[in-house]
């Protein structure tokens, strides 16, 4: 129906895909049928230079333990 969907491919099998966006709460499960393209970012959904503004070893470490834990999701 020309919805734009974005998000990380968490899963992918014969009838669907499975998305996660940090702005919805659920993940975003669509049927392959209802695909009519996908393509993949030249963009990390990461900030530039992120890791520069952290102000200690614990925040790094909580941002790379949080996004390990998105993954397995």
């Amino acid at each position: 129906d020309g919805q734009i969907k974005t998000g990380v491919r968490m899963s992918e099998n014969d009838d669907e895909i499975v998305l996660r966006n940090l702005a919805e709460p659920n993940p975003i499960k669509i049927k392959q049928d209802d695909i009519e393209a996908i393509t993949e970012s030249d963009v990390s959904l990461m900030p530039a230079n992120l890791v520069r503004q952290l102000k200690s070893r614990q925040e790094f470490d909580d941002l790379t333990k949080y996004i390990l834990n998105l993954r397995q999701r």
